[in-house]
């Protein structure tokens, strides 16, 4: 008998709660549940940069060329026609630029202002190739330089 009163007294204190009382300025206060996620993780791989290895060595055959020079000048076809004769990969002239900096699995052929006379370096590591030229070479008889230096590159 009690459990049924108790019952009947939460159903109508339930329902006088749910009604508003009947009195009309009666509020009804609602409460938010935040609904926030779970704190999650965002775990970063990262590849690490590649690398230039130990100096000596040579690049593969078909080992991609970056010619550091406007596409326009006459060096750029010297550039291509001497990665053709020696088996290199596509020769893609990005834009003049001083630097002559090493890039992993890439040949790249830069001009060196101090160089005079026909003048090529060639240096080497496991997996890329820098060839500096004489600002002068381009296209005509002295090409030929730039295959010799290209040469170098090759294993």
């Amino acid at each position: 008998m009690r459990v049924l009163f108790l019952l009947a007294a939460v159903a109508l204190v339930a329902g006088a709660c749910s009604s508003g009382g009947g009195g009309g300025n009666a509020t009804t206060a609602t409460s938010e549940v935040p609904t926030t996620a779970p704190p999650t993780t965002l775990a970063l791989v990262t590849t690490p940069a590649p690398t230039v290895g130990p100096s000596g060595g040579h690049v593969p055959a078909g080992t991609p060329v970056q010619a550091r020079f406007n596409p326009d000048n006459n060096i750029v076809a010297a550039v291509i026609a001497g990665a053709q004769a020696v088996g290199l990969g596509p020769v893609v002239a990005t834009r003049y630029s001083p630097d002559c900096s090493p890039l992993p699995n890439t040949v790249i052929v830069c001009r060196n202002a101090s160089y005079t006379g026909g003048r090529t370096s060639t240096a080497t590591w496991s997996n890329a190739c820098v060839v500096e030229l004489d600002p002068t070479l381009g296209g005509g008889a002295r090409s030929s330089v730039v295959t010799d230096a290209l040469r170098k590159c090759v294993a």
